[in-house]
C-alpha cells in the first residue's frame, strides 16, 4: 500500500480544521479540541504506519491466467506455495474402519456382517 504522506496529511489537517469548528459550535472548550486533535492524530499516525509497512497480496495474482511473475507482488512470489492449498479429497465409505483392523479373523467376521449391524458398531465406535 502506498502512502504519500504530504497528501495525507494536508488532507487531515483539512478534516481537523472543519473538525474544531463543528466543535466550538458544539460547546467544546479549546482544552477538549486539543484533546480530539492528539487522538486523531495518533490515530492518523497509526494508519500511516499500518500503510507504510504493510503489503496487500492482489487478489488477481492468483488467477492461473497470469503466467508471467513480472509486477506480481513480492510476498506472493515468495510464499506462493504457503498461500496455496490443494485438495485432495477421497471418498471412503463410512465403514472403512474395518480394513484399519489388525486382527484379520475379525476383520474377516467384520466384514462378514449385516450393514445394519455394522451400521450399529459403527455408532457405538464413534
Amino acid at each position: 500500500m502506498e502512502w504519500n504522506n504530504g497528501k495525507e496529511r494536508k488532507k487531515f489537517e483539512k478534516q481537523q480544521a472543519r473538525l474544531r469548528e463543528e466543535y466550538r459550535k458544539a460547546g467544546m472548550t479549546e482544552e477538549q479540541i486539543k484533546a480530539m486533535y492528539e487522538y486523531d492524530l495518533s490515530v492518523f499516525r497509526k494508519n500511516r504506519i499500518e500503510a507504510i509497512h504493510t503489503q496487500r497480496l492482489d487478489l488477481d495474482a492468483f488467477d492461473d491466467d497470469s503466467a508471467t511473475d513480472e509486477g506480481q507482488n513480492p510476498l506472493l512470489l515468495k510464499f506462493a506455495d504457503k498461500l496455496t492449498v490443494e485438495l485432495s479429497i477421497t471418498h471412503t465409505s463410512r465403514y472403512a474402519w474395518v480394513e484399519d483392523v489388525e486382527n484379520e479373523k475379525l476383520a474377516k467376521g467384520l466384514k462378514s456382517l449385516k450393514k445394519k449391524d455394522l451400521e450399529l458398531l459403527t455408532l457405538w465406535l464413534g
